[in-house]
């Protein structure tokens, strides 16, 4: 959800991308718990693109809870696929853009991080699935 709510910031819908037959598969994915989450639990998501995108987008995680709390943290990197050819294809033009105009204001790739704060009701779905 996080990283959708990222490339939603930019004006992108990941729906209009499979439309337009760019995929976006994880490809791989770690986290690493610190603390736990309970159900009625609020928290926040912080999500960062680790570098530029090329043909992967690596995005981290931190996550705290109500009190600041780190709960956890983590990353995905994700590829650009071609839905027609089904193989690996650079980032789009068209996202490319968009991501330099975003962040052509800051010069460490540490500063591309939204914050992505969810609903109550979402935060305690997820805080229930993350306890899993």
């Amino acid at each position: 959800m996080a990283r959708l709510e990222w490339l939603a910031s930019l004006g992108v819908s990941y729906a209009s991308m499979e439309k337009d037959g760019i995929l976006m598969p994880v490809i791989s994915l770690k986290t690493e718990f610190k603390k736990p989450l309970f159900f009625g639990d609020e928290f926040q998501i912080t999500v960062s693109l680790k570098r530029p995108p090329t043909a992967t987008l690596e995005f981290v995680y931190h996550i705290v809870n109500q009190f600041g709390q780190k709960v956890c943290e983590g990353n995905t990197v994700l590829a650009f696929l071609s839905s027609e050819k089904n193989c690996p294809i650079r980032c789009p033009k068209f996202l490319l853009d968009l991501f330099y105009k975003t962040y052509a204001i800051y010069e460490s790739p540490l500063c591309f991080g939204r914050v992505v704060r969810f609903s109550s009701l979402f935060s305690q779905s997820a805080a229930y699935l993350i306890r899993r």
